[in-house]
């Protein structure tokens, strides 16, 4: 046998006994089962798996002792029989139990987490090494070179195949995991603002129970009308999440040639948050495909002064303001961009005419708004001094502003696309169009991130690497795709000019394809349906059922869509925000009967907060807990 065949067949050996090795560590579940007798007490423990894919996977647990004194799982005092459902696992499930004698039991299960081991990663790497090894005996790379470098330029000649096959990729991405996550709070209450009879009034309800303008809840109400499913209550997002990747490499083509354009589509395509939030049923996918037509209308009319540019750009910044209240910053940004053109050559006088006319119906735009929706919501301050988004806010002094502008500028660029490489790029494009000849073309672009800066610092708007500033991911992309402009062309001379480029699209597209892969695999603490649904296959008859008003407003949801049929209405209980909350338990604790706790759309501590309530009257087995979902039952 020539050596050429030995090294392919020993090769192939050991790459199929390393794949084998990984597909059955995935495949088996590993369950950990403990039958034991010690005096007094039986014991039975049992999980039904100790290998999990993600830290966010979830593992069964069931126990069963008699004659003991206490027990404790994961240090927290339990019942002698039970059942619980462990989302968010941690390193290991133990189990204390205190004996009748005084001694004490301690049984710890340790949880294999694949994305956390460190000899996973090294076996999946190997494994993939040891396969492009036996590859590599039977592959002439010379002609895989001139494929990738033909499949390349194909995609250079042919734009829109390459745009049509990034665009099919993303919706993918976005298409597969779309009913994955259960509805949350934010979801289902946009779903009751839109699911009324008119118009008036999901504009009345927006006003009151919403925080945006009422073009999203009006888009959806239309839907509605069709159908409530969770596919068609998030399909406004999705299509919208869709739509930006093909209208974002029109946007960059504005800015930068058709290789870069090409990966300022992909890297739309495949950021784990334009992905998470076309799945999301709220403003903010459609957010970010509006502020790509309101950069893409301002160039076109900015540089191409006509009616038809005028009347496209007066429709998007219309659109703006009635879908994002974060957009009105963006328009800001753009008119003094205006404002420096004017200072910097003669005035354009009909140009300036019609500018002022597309401002008047912008203006108007902002009135209608304002009436319709902002004059109910606004409160002075807002989230500035309290909440999750304090700090996203400047205080008014030196140290706040230069935390905004770099602990928040980071947590910014992390959330538009993750990684160092593509931080790189976008330092390296924001240097690029600073100081360039085009550097008015490049102030759309930075003037945008500053505005929104100094609004935050000014406490008008929060700036963050969250969903209320996803709109700035737009030109955060868009100069990083010109950083990678830049950098192809510094290294034009160089022989080596195509493989960096091309390990550096392969870095973005891994990065963002991972991050997308983990997030899809990683289900959130809020698992009201999930919930739900154990409770629909453990309940009896007889059984009660206790919702506080936050769950409520998803409970309700999920109703309507079939779920719990044929169970009793839930008993609702005061909001976790009230000062009643919780007030109604102990009435309800004394009533004879099972009782089911669904507590969902609230934090750790208020799950917490249920079970000190009810422990001290009766008995409480923890059925289902997710860290922010759990479901309580008192037997």
């Amino acid at each position: 046998m020539i050596p050429s065949q030995l090294r392919f067949r020993s090769a192939i050996i050991a790459f199929a006994v390393l794949l084998v090795g990984i597909v059955i560590l995935v495949l088996i579940p590993a369950p950990y089962v403990v039958e034991t007798v010690n005096g007094s007490a039986h014991i039975r423990l049992t999980i039904d798996r100790t290998r999990v894919l993600t830290q966010s996977g979830c593992v069964n647990v069931r126990w069963n002792v008699q004659g003991i004194r206490e027990i404790f799982l994961n240090d927290e005092g339990t019942v002698g029989e039970g059942e619980r459902s462990i989302c968010g696992v941690p390193p290991a499930v133990t189990f204390h139990i205190g004996l009748q004698t005084g001694e004490s039991l301690d049984y710890a299960a340790p949880i294999l987490i694949f994305d956390r081991s460190g000899w996973f990663w090294v076996g999946a790497l190997l494994t993939g090494l040891v396969g492009l090894y036996a590859a590599s005996a039977h592959v002439e790379w010379g002609r895989v070179r001139q494929t990738l470098r033909s499949a390349a330029a194909y995609g250079l000649r042919y734009p829109a195949a390459a745009v049509a096959l990034i665009t099919l990729s993303g919706a993918a991405l976005r298409w597969t995991s779309l009913t994955t996550e259960s509805l949350w709070l934010d979801e289902t209450m946009l779903f009751h603002i839109a699911y009324r009879n008119t118009l008036a009034d999901v504009t009345l309800a927006n006003a009151g129970s919403n925080s945006a303008p009422p073009l999203f809840a009006w888009m959806l109400a239309l839907v509605l009308q069709h159908d409530t499913s969770e596919v068609m209550t998030r399909s406004i997002s999705l299509a919208a999440g869709i739509l930006t990747i093909p209208l974002s490499y029109l946007l960059a083509r504005q800015y930068m040639g058709r290789t870069s354009a090409l990966l300022v589509a992909l890297l739309f395509a495949s950021a784990p948050s334009q992905i998470r939030y076309a799945q999301e049923v709220r403003e903010y996918a459609l957010s970010v495909l509006v502020m790509v037509g309101l950069l893409y209308s301002f160039n076109r009319f900015f540089r191409r002064p006509s009616p038809l540019n005028g009347l496209l750009y007066l429709v998007v910044s219309a659109t703006a303001i009635f879908t994002q209240y974060g957009l009105a910053l963006v328009i800001a940004a753009l008119n003094g961009v205006v404002l420096v053109d004017l200072l910097r050559r003669p005035v354009r006088w009909r140009w300036l005419a019609g500018w002022v006319g597309v401002q008047a119906g912008t203006t108007a735009a902002a009135f209608a708004v304002y009436m319709l929706a902002l004059r109910t919501q606004w409160v002075s301050g807002g989230f500035a001094g309290v909440g999750y988004l304090a700090a996203a806010y400047g205080d008014g002094t030196l140290h706040s502003l230069m935390q905004l502008a770099t602990q928040s500028t980071w947590e910014l660029i992390q959330f538009a696309f993750p990684g160092g490489v593509f931080a790189l790029l976008a330092i390296l494009g924001l240097a690029a169009v600073v100081r360039g000849p085009r550097w008015i073309n490049g102030l759309t672009l930075w003037g945008v991130i500053v505005v929104s800066l100094f609004a935050a610092f000014l406490r008008y708007y929060p700036y963050h690497g969250g969903r209320q500033n996803i709109f700035l991911a737009v030109p955060l992309i868009l100069l990083a795709g010109i950083g990678f402009s830049r950098l192809r062309a510094a290294l034009r001379s160089r022989p080596s000019a195509a493989w960096i480029s091309g390990v550096t699209v392969l870095i973005l597209a891994i990065t963002g394809v991972i991050g997308a892969v983990t997030q899809q695999n990683t289900l959130s603490p809020r698992q009201t349906r999930q919930a739900m649904d154990y409770l629909q296959a453990n309940f009896q008859d007889g059984d009660r059922i206790y919702v506080h008003q936050y769950a409520h407003i998803t409970y309700d949801y999920y109703r309507l869509q079939g779920m719990m049929a044929g169970l009793p209405e839930p008993i609702i209980g005061e909001s976790p925000h009230g000062n009643a909350y919780l007030t109604d338990l102990p009435a309800l604790i004394r009533e004879e009967g099972r009782l089911w706790m669904l507590i969902a759309e609230c934090s750790e501590i208020c799950l917490r907060e249920h079970t000190r309530h009810v422990s001290g009257g009766r008995t409480v087995i923890w059925a289902f807990d997710t860290d922010e979902t759990g479901i309580l039952l008192l037997p």
